[in-house]
């Protein structure tokens, strides 16, 4: 009973979705509304379980609590309180710091783990890819020229779409703003990778959504079947 009741509203909230089909309309606000309740409530339940409460509990739970505790706990806590005063307008300005504070470190946080996390190793492991008498392992990689050339494209396509994104140029006497000729060069070869790269992402986000639709086709399919089988 549980399962079709499960079934049921899976179905009733696919056929919403797919009223979007024939245009914007109440069907399709409530399933949108109900994911975006029901995302934000879950949300909000995993971070006081498992952030919140955990600081809390284990602050408190201790003997002693240590001046160092109270700081790492007040901090974080009249942050928030600044962040809510944004809702209201005669307060709001006294959230821009906690505002601010956030934009600042998220910011750091995520320059530096491109930096460290993604475009070094990339480059050191195309750098390190690149001697063709390297074997490969048998199954797993190739080896030789085969993958030298693969790292030296791959090396390539880094380096042309970083500069793809070189804004400097110098005034010419006539008035013009010109970049120097190696870089146009290397800026058209980096709008290619990037051309290549935007379609590969667009191929695999198509690709997904219809792997999502097959599944709420099958979903909508053991619906019938079980409805029509009892």
């Amino acid at each position: 009973m549980i399962t079709i009741i499960g079934l049921s509203l899976s179905a009733i909230l696919t056929l919403f979705v797919f009223s979007y089909l024939v245009g914007d309309n109440f069907a399709y606000r409530t399933a949108l509304y109900a994911f975006i309740g029901v995302a934000a409530g879950y949300t909000a339940y995993i971070v006081v379980k498992t952030v919140l409460m955990p600081q809390f509990v284990g602050i408190f739970s201790r003997d002693g609590v240590e001046p160092a505790d109270l700081v790492l706990m007040l901090f974080p806590l009249i942050m928030s309180i600044m962040l809510f005063l944004k809702l209201f307008q005669s307060t709001s300005r006294y959230g821009n710091i906690a505002l601010g504070f956030l934009v600042g470190v998220g910011a750091a946080v995520a320059i530096g783990g491109a930096l460290r996390g993604t475009l070094f190793p990339q480059i050191q492991a195309g750098m390190v890819s690149l001697d063709w008498a390297q074997p490969g392992v048998p199954g797993v990689s190739e080896g030789g020229w085969s993958r030298a050339t693969t790292s030296l494209i791959t090396l390539l396509g880094t380096v042309f779409t970083l500069l793809y994104f070189y804004y400097g140029a110098k005034r010419t006497e006539a008035g013009e703003i010109q970049r120097p000729g190696w870089i146009n060069w290397a800026t058209q070869s980096g709008r290619i990778f990037v051309v290549i790269t935007l379609a590969a992402l667009y191929a695999g986000s198509v690709a997904t959504a219809f792997t999502f639709l097959t599944q709420r086709m099958l979903s909508l399919y053991d619906l019938i079947s079980r409805v029509f089988s009892a």
